[in-house]
């Protein structure tokens, strides 16, 4: 995720397994490894447009008009420099070898710069069988009903899109407080994300983290759809992937 705020970006991550702890290491941003080449001079021609590709992709999955302002703004700079250029920028943390490749010490699986089991934001986001909120369990004490697709919030984001979109008359002080908390912006731009009906109250209601690792493999949300991610995520991973008796554990990231 791109943050031209100068602040850290807060994202969950479910570890599948023991030693969730140990398993976290691997992808510690700050761990050093044996030097190896990150950028080849060969590939300066590609490096460059590249990155305006990706830009370019991360446009077409937002709508926050500031963040597209920003990224415009980022493509045109990158437009307006040579590859060489941008070849330079990209060595600045780093050093060269004598073929002129960029080598570094950095941890290329790196994921993350700081990390906390549950933490402030996602330490809520598992119940286990007693309904009491926990960051680390097996798989089959999760109470999977109360934090996917549970009936009251499902009901809550059908009623939303009723009277947002579908334009139904509120009958109720639930209806009116919905409609109040909703937007002008929001009734234009966000409902617009959302094929339809269906679409946005499972996005709405899916559990999902922004990463997961299993068997030690990171797997996350990065240049991917993200509707089709959390809306996937439990089916694609919870269901297919993990025995009810490994244990899961949530994690507070920032990057």
């Amino acid at each position: 995720m791109i943050n031209n705020k100068g602040t850290l970006d807060f994202f969950s991550v479910l570890v599948v397994g023991d030693n969730p702890e140990q398993q976290m290491l691997a992808f510690d941003d700050m761990l050093e490894v044996e030097p190896y080449i990150l950028y080849k001079h060969s590939d300066i021609k590609k490096l460059r447009l590249k990155k305006i590709e990706l830009y370019n992709e991360y446009i077409r999955q937002i709508d926050d008009f500031r963040q597209i302002s920003y990224i415009n703004d980022k493509i045109n700079e990158l437009k307006q420099i040579s590859d060489e250029e941008y070849f330079h920028l990209l060595s600045e943390p780093y050093y060269y070898d004598q073929e002129g490749n960029i080598i570094s010490n950095e941890n290329p699986n790196g994921r993350w710069l700081t990390c906390e089991k549950g933490g402030r934001i996602y330490s809520e986001k598992l119940k286990n069988t007693n309904n009491q909120s926990v960051v680390s369990d097996l798989k089959c004490n999760i109470n999977w009903g109360e934090i996917h697709l549970n009936e009251k919030t499902t009901s809550m984001y059908k009623r939303t899109w009723e009277l947002c979109v579908e334009n139904e008359t509120p009958v109720s002080p639930n209806d009116e407080t919905i409609l109040r908390n909703m937007s002008p912006y929001s009734k234009l731009k966000y409902f617009n994300s959302f094929k339809y009906k269906e679409e946005y109250i499972n996005y709405n209601s899916s559990f999902f983290t922004n990463a997961i690792v299993i068997n030690g493999d990171w797997f996350d949300i990065e240049n991917k759809n993200y509707i089709d991610w959390v809306i996937n995520f439990k089916n694609m991973f919870i269901d297919k992937q993990i025995k009810d008796n490994d244990l899961i554990t949530i994690f507070e990231c920032t990057k």
